[in-house]
């Protein structure tokens, strides 16, 4: 059997597997794209577009927000011209994908003609059967995303959801306190979006100041986790990052530097590993 014969027998064999979908931010209740920006202006594109000389690089209006269509339509408008020079990106293979198979879209996007497959886009909206005709058509019974995106709940059927609220695991360019940060934002409230990706870090209810603070905070988040969500999912995302056991007697030496400039990210994350997983060694 030679290699191409076999990646066509796998190729056929595939589509019969049941599939978890693990890692999306689809919404319950809204699965389907709001226009073309939701396809266009994915972030990733974004970032190619703002490389080949787009003016704007920043997202647009995150969730639990929507972009108005004004604000889709204008950043579209100056997206349209440098989508010439990202086309040979794997990005803009897959949007062309995205639009073929989804909504047989097989011409260039030009100024005359986005405006029409935007409202072919909308159309399609909120088209709740057609949405779950495409699960049913790929196989895929269980779909991942953030409980924050649960909505009301219309489809639990097919979403599985995973906590990214608290989000403490993760660093981010430029901050070496995004654990505290993480953890200080989640003390004392309910599961909520994760804090957005860039721009300015809104100010916090409660600041940790000392270890009891952290044991506190993290007593309040590990008893505010939805019994919905898949706890096997967000440990294992957890775990993804495991750092090394920290040293108490670096950790618990008092009060933390003051804002802005708090060091010692890494030890602060090893921590809250030690502190919120279970002990697998």
């Amino acid at each position: 059997m030679n290699q191409e014969t076999l990646a066509r027998e796998m190729e056929d064999a595939l589509p019969e597997l049941p599939m978890f979908d693990i890692h999306t931010h689809l919404v319950g209740g809204r699965l389907g794209a709001r226009g073309l920006h939701d396809v266009l202006l994915y972030h990733m594109v974004i970032s190619d577009l703002y490389a080949a000389g787009c003016p704007s690089g920043a997202r647009l209006t995150q969730y639990p927000g929507w972009p108005t269509q004004e604000e889709a339509h204008a950043r579209i408008q100056e997206a349209q011209p440098y989508l010439r020079y990202i086309q040979n990106t794997s990005t803009f293979w897959a949007l062309r994908m995205i639009l073929a198979d989804l909504y047989d879209w097989k011409e260039p996007i030009t100024a005359d003609n986005w405006r029409r497959l935007d409202a072919a886009i909308r159309e399609r909206a909120d088209d709740r059967a057609w949405h779950h005709s495409i699960f049913d058509r790929l196989n895929i019974h269980r779909t991942g995303t953030e409980y924050a995106r649960r909505g009301a709940g219309e489809d639990d059927e097919r979403l599985q959801y995973a906590l990214e609220w608290a989000f403490f695991t993760r660093c981010q360019w430029g901050e070496f306190d995004t654990a505290l940060y993480e953890l200080e934002r989640a003390w004392g409230r309910q599961p909520e979006s994760p804090s957005p990706i860039g721009g300015t870090r809104p100010p916090t209810e409660r600041v940790i100041r000392t270890l009891d603070d952290v044991h506190a905070a993290l007593a309040h988040f590990m008893s505010a986790i939805p019994l919905r969500c898949d706890s096997r999912v967000y440990d294992a995302l957890l775990n993804r990052h495991r750092l090394p056991p920290c040293d108490r007697r670096r950790d618990a030496g008092g009060a933390r530097p003051a804002r802005p400039g708090r060091a010692g990210g890494a030890q602060h994350l090893r921590l809250l590993h030690q502190r919120g997983l279970p002990d697998r060694t």
